[in-house]
């Protein structure tokens, strides 16, 4: 089997911890899907030593992943209504039977941690 020719990208992969990749180059490959269809799919192929990723766009193509058309009811948030909705988050296990205090050291600096980041690619 002989492997399909790389062709040139200008695309930057962006990865976890705001990594910025820059990929050898581009390949299309024929995949086939969950429903017994033949899809070409681009791989990115760099030379990071990770496991391999497969774009959100790539899992749709292929039928790993689908979307729904369900509608999003949005209702106002209160923190009453929060609760009130969200109860079962609230009760049993874990409540304390008081308000609990937390005392830190003296001269404690806090510190805020960055969220995640998830792998995502920008064309250019």
């Amino acid at each position: 089997m002989s492997l399909p020719p790389l062709q040139p990208s200008n695309v930057k992969l962006h990865a976890f911890g705001s990594h910025i990749v820059k990929p050898l180059g581009k390949t299309k490959v024929k995949c086939r899907t969950l429903q017994d269809d033949i899809v070409e799919v681009v791989f990115f192929v760099t030379e990071v030593i990770s496991v391999p990723l497969l774009s959100v766009h790539a899992c749709l193509t292929v039928g790993l992943l689908q979307t729904s058309d369900a509608c999003n009811v949005v209702m106002p948030l209160t923190l009453d209504s929060f609760f009130r909705n969200f109860t079962d988050v609230f009760c049993g296990v874990d409540i304390y039977a008081k308000e609990y205090h937390i005392q830190l050291q003296e001269g404690a600096a806090g510190v805020i941690q960055s969220p995640r980041k998830i792998p995502w690619f920008s064309p250019g």
